[in-house]
């Protein structure tokens, strides 16, 4: 069996060695090259660049993966390889970014943020503040909703199958080997699957094993 090579990408709390490439290598014996995302900068762009640089260096990724804002840089990155032949899993990729915030903190502290030039932000993954300047802010405007040429195919939280761009709803019973999954978009209902605990427990149900088939669709 071929052993892929795969690029991951971390969400904004995570971190390069954090446990979904762990599980990805010891469940699957993936080659994960998984970069420390914010090693040029916390802006969306920045990750971006994170993505382009890897794939430039490694043109011969099997499938690149990542989750949440690891998602959406490897979303606006396949938005600037529109001609080149990705196999992409988001795992509920953090489209609508900016509006996300705005919502979060409310438009005092935006407004604060914006006159400052920056805010404190606390990282769970590291335990204490990172300092995002304002640049994050309107990087993530401009960076919250990728176009990208590739057809799409996804989950919503009812594990209804979204597939192309136009998001027309499938049922489950409608996944077959047949089905081209060049882009898989998974939510944050799947994304309990890559919890060590919930997967030894859930190993042998449905909806698990649809996703493990879904998986060997995509690397075929």
């Amino acid at each position: 069996m071929k052993v892929l090579k795969v690029l991951w990408a971390h969400g904004l709390e995570g971190k390069a060695n954090g446990s979904k490439p762990t599980y990805l290598i010891e469940e699957y014996g993936w080659e994960v090259i998984s970069p420390e995302m914010a090693a040029n900068g916390w802006s969306i762009s920045d990750q971006t660049n994170i993505i382009l640089e890897m794939v430039s260096a490694n043109p011969d990724f099997d499938l690149i993966m990542g989750s949440s804002y690891g998602a959406l840089a490897i979303a606006n990155a396949a938005s600037q390889l529109k001609d080149t032949d990705l196999k992409l899993v988001l795992l509920a990729p953090a489209f609508g970014l900016y509006e996300n915030f705005c919502d979060n903190i409310g438009k005092e502290a935006v407004a604060e943020w914006q006159s400052s030039g920056t805010r404190q932000y606390f990282h769970h993954g590291f335990g204490h503040n990172v300092e995002f300047g304002w640049d994050f802010m309107e990087s993530a405007e401009n960076n919250s909703w990728p176009k990208f040429s590739q057809s799409a195919v996804g989950f919503d939280r009812s594990l209804h199958i979204i597939i192309n761009t136009s998001y027309l709803l499938f049922s489950m019973k409608n996944i077959n080997s047949a089905v081209p999954l060049s882009l898989l978009v998974i939510t944050f209902y799947l994304y309990y699957f890559f919890d060590r605990n919930y997967i030894k427990e859930k190993a042998q149900s449905k909806s698990y094993s649809i996703l493990k088939n879904i998986v060997k669709n995509i690397i075929n």
